[in-house]
């Protein structure tokens, strides 16, 4: 979520409504560790879900996980919003380009920002400059 509200990343790009989507993940879905070893992301029939090694802080803080999908030519090669069956249902959440910044405020409140998503000097930094902006403009930062 704290993606979605932040500011877009360069000058030229429009800072309007974010997007979150939702993925409610099938259990089969799912690639375990008796799999890892077995499976190649080259021949897989469907979209599967992996949940990698925390190898890298970021991943760490984020809680990632990823999508493997097929190869080109099949239905499952198409993004996901397109398709009409996926074992993985997908749901559209629009937050209102007014709306970003409380949203920010209030995920920065419960730990959510970005020096607890990217957790080195830059995260840091940019945390740090957002919440002296927020000062700047009088509003007062409470997370």
């Amino acid at each position: 979520m704290q993606f979605v509200v932040s500011k877009a990343s360069t000058a030229n790009q429009a800072d309007g409504n974010g997007v979150v989507w939702c993925y409610e993940v099938g259990q089969d879905a799912a690639i375990d560790e008796r799999e890892k070893e077995d499976l190649s992301p080259f021949n897989i029939p469907k979209i599967r879900v992996f949940i990698p090694p925390h190898v890298n802080p970021r991943i760490t803080a984020q809680q990632g996980l990823f999508t493997v999908h097929p190869l080109k030519g099949s239905e499952a090669s198409e993004p996901l919003e397109r398709q009409s069956r996926s074992r993985l249902s997908l749901i559209k959440v629009l937050i209102h380009n007014d709306h970003k910044p409380v949203l920010r405020q209030q995920l920065s409140e419960l730990g959510v920002n970005a020096a607890s998503i990217f957790p080195d000097l830059d995260g840091l930094s940019s945390h740090l400059q957002w919440v002296e902006s927020v000062w700047s403009y009088g509003d007062g930062y409470s997370g």
